[in-house]
């Protein structure tokens, strides 16, 4: 029984931490105007804020990279333009503009399915024996969606398609 009246402590502490962080938001603001910046300014060196940013950059090459990298993506915009005379660069390669809609149809389709078979498992219409295996085929399926066809339909984009589902 001590053992329950210890755990029963710390989680009252708990709720009483989470408490006084939520009674403490609004006043945030208020701090925040109240702030005085001046003490920090005084800390602060600008010149040897400056010293150190062009130490670093000197270090480490950071302009001859970056010269590196946009000559080399201008000889990858014009070596892609000599195959194409229509001045635009094909990014999805050969999938057609309903295969990239039709794939993109399923995975919405695919999320809603699990969703809407997540709230039925927490409501208790279904059991975790059938909601289980479905889930992990749904799961499964959408990740082979993304990482098989998203991937190459949409390299640029395909971040936030994988964020999105």
């Amino acid at each position: 029984m001590n053992i329950f009246s210890a755990i029963g402590h710390y989680v009252i502490k708990l709720f009483s931490i989470i408490g006084t962080v939520i009674m403490a938001i609004p006043k945030i603001p208020r701090l925040i105007r109240n702030f005085d910046s001046s003490e920090i300014k005084q800390h602060l060196d600008s010149e040897n804020i400056k010293e150190n940013i062009s130490k670093i950059r000197e270090e480490a090459a950071l302009d001859e990279r970056i010269s590196k990298i946009r000559g080399s993506e201008t000889s990858r915009h014009y070596d892609s333009s000599d195959d194409d005379d229509s001045g635009f660069i094909m990014i999805g390669g050969g999938f057609s503009a309903e295969e990239k809609e039709r794939t993109v149809l399923i995975l919405q389709i695919l999320s809603a399915l699990f969703i809407v078979l997540s709230i039925l498992s927490i409501f208790n219409f279904i059991s975790a024996i059938i909601y289980i295996p479905i889930g992990i085929v749904i799961v499964g399926y959408i990740i082979y969606l993304l990482y098989n066809k998203i991937k190459l339909m949409y390299k640029s984009d395909f971040n936030a398609y994988r964020d999105f589902f």
